[in-house]
């Protein structure tokens, strides 16, 4: 259930290997009042989790810029990879680290870990699992977007 005033944030990527790695990413936002917002793009050269990662980032961001009064958001992702990094403080530790695991190799998709990190600060997040494909409306609409953009682009 959702918590009161919260904004709730759907994210998902898409990759395609046959498009020469190419990616799409959606954010559908659902506002208290019940408006949506919904944003999408496109990367070439890239992978799942840095488009999913990527979902999440812009997500957050447009939430900054449209208004400083939403401070409490639930971001709903299909990505496990995040949903347990941010929930486990994997992150966390990962920071604490500079960036490394304990063999000494960087940690993957640092980049967007980073910047992650940035954009949540100063908000309340909590994130949630929702199963892909599982009938929930605007999880299956960040699906759709996603594809939509890795496919034609936007």
């Amino acid at each position: 259930m959702a918590r009161r005033n919260a904004v709730l944030l759907y994210t998902d990527g898409s990759f395609m290997v046959n498009l020469r790695n190419r990616g799409g990413w959606a954010a559908v936002l659902v506002f208290p009042c019940g408006s949506l917002k919904v944003r999408q793009g496109q990367e070439n050269q890239t992978t799942n989790n840095r488009m999913e990662l990527t979902a999440v980032i812009e997500g957050l961001r447009d939430l900054k810029c449209l208004s400083k009064k939403f401070k409490t958001v639930e971001v709903y992702s299909d990505s496990t990879y995040i949903v347990k990094t941010v929930n486990t403080k994997r992150l966390y530790r990962w920071l604490d680290s500079e960036w490394k695991k304990t063999n000494g190799k960087e940690i993957k998709n640092s980049d967007l870990w980073k910047e992650l990190l940035c954009v949540m600060e100063g908000i309340d997040i909590t994130f949630k699992h929702v199963k892909s494909h599982s009938g929930d409306l605007y999880n299956e609409l960040a699906d759709s977007l996603a594809k939509e953009a890795c496919l034609h682009g936007m």
